[in-house]
């Protein structure tokens, strides 16, 4: 079972830097820094739990700690359940709060990962939930900027904390350093709206006291301070969803627009709704066994040669068909910077309109619909303002 190697990360880290000294003088540091980061329990728990991985091996590890979080279901109705999403919070503890913050999404989504320092890639348990990247480069690397916008390209939730290192004491308090731009690149480049997330918690005051003196070294506490959560949790305030056109709307530099994102995740904490204009979380998707039996029972139109099936759907008892094709609206429509910003994109005329669906057989979803109507009986049943059309134009 590999096991997290002192000797080796400082190797891969400053290649040749051991063999500078002879092993009278390395040995005797390892084994204090071995002591120090809690190396042995650490190492301990894996053997115990070689075959667990990802989401299974956070369970184990929390159940070992007996360490748990607390968040409203309103505010956990707010993690979109499909669809690209960039999480961002605060970065209080500087580990348990991003596995927590995993554990959280997973209940919603399995298509989650992190963002986190390429120290951790040794914990061989996690790696399929990690996104790595160097954070003592100047400048992020391509290989791993391609990955997490292929992360997000492939419509999964990627979680980043912009601070990049842990919450430290300040003259303000408890605080994140400075965030780091580069989460705005992503949602530009990706078009992912962001989800804010506050997270409370805090290390202990040793570690604080200690930062103050030594910061760099400080970062070595942290196993240590997550051993000493047991019996422990913290809790989530998580805001509604921003879209990237609400966060580059009139401002055009960086460093602005990044700090102003680290206010609104604060104002989220303390229980305010942040300075950005939010989207209500998308509504779940209907259930595909019932979708699949409404549309059987609807006309079909034709079928394509690469399986995919044309229906057309009365308004009439086809509730189901019709909440989805809003939901799916809504979703295509915000990926270009509009949309309605609510649960769903559904007006009255979708209630009287027909509508072409085009289903995807193999892949057991709708992935087109198109609204139609009998102009005579559409004016019969309400007037000139039966149709859509009415909405665009003044008919005389």
């Amino acid at each position: 079972m590999p096991q997290i190697d002192l000797r080796s990360i400082i190797e891969s880290k400053a290649p040749g830097l051991l063999n500078r000294y002879p092993s009278i003088v390395v040995d005797p540091i390892i084994f204090f820094l071995n002591k120090v980061l809690y190396l042995n329990p650490i190492n301990s728990f894996l053997e115990k739990n070689p075959d667990l991985r990802g989401i299974d091996f956070i369970d184990e590890l929390f159940d070992h700690l007996d360490f748990s979080y607390v968040v409203s279901k309103k505010e956990k109705d707010r993690i979109p359940s499909e669809g690209r999403v960039i999480i961002v919070a605060n970065h209080p503890l500087g580990g348990l709060d991003g596995l927590a913050l995993i554990k959280l999404v997973s209940e919603v989504r399995s298509d989650v990962r992190i963002v986190v320092n390429d120290v951790l890639s040794g914990i061989d348990n996690l790696n399929e939930l990690f996104l790595p990247i160097d954070i003592h480069q100047a400048r992020l690397q391509s290989a791993n900027l391609t990955r997490i916008l292929s992360a997000l390209n492939s419509e999964s939730a990627v979680i980043i904390f912009p601070a990049g290192e842990v919450s430290r004491l300040t003259t303000k308090g408890i605080r994140d350093r400075a965030w780091n731009k580069g989460v705005l690149l992503f949602a530009k480049m990706s078009k992912a709206d962001i989800l804010p997330v506050y997270v409370k918690g805090r290390n202990s005051f040793f570690f604080y006291l200690f930062s103050l003196i030594w910061k760099n070294f400080s970062m070595f506490l942290l196993p240590g301070e997550m051993l000493r959560k047991k019996g422990m949790n913290i809790s989530f305030r998580i805001g509604e969803p921003i879209s990237t056109s609400a966060i580059f709307n009139g401002i055009d530099k960086p460093k602005h627009q990044i700090k102003l994102l680290r206010k609104h995740v604060q104002q989220i904490g303390n229980g305010g709704s942040g300075i950005y204009k939010t989207s209500r979380p998308i509504v779940q998707p209907m259930p595909v066994k019932l979708i699949r039996k409404k549309l059987m029972r609807s006309e079909l139109i034709m079928k394509t040669p690469d399986d995919k099936h044309l229906f057309l759907v009365e308004p009439e008892d086809n509730y189901v068909i019709l909440q989805e094709i809003a939901r799916l609206r809504e979703i295509t429509f915000r990926r270009v910077g509009e949309g309605t910003g609510t649960k769903s994109d559904i007006d009255k005329y979708d209630r009287h309109y027909s509508h072409l669906v085009l289903w995807d057989n193999a892949e057991s979803e709708i992935i087109g619909s198109y609204r139609i109507g009998l102009c005579r009986h559409l004016i019969r049943l309400n007037g000139i303002d039966g149709l859509y059309t009415s909405t665009l134009f003044e008919f005389s």
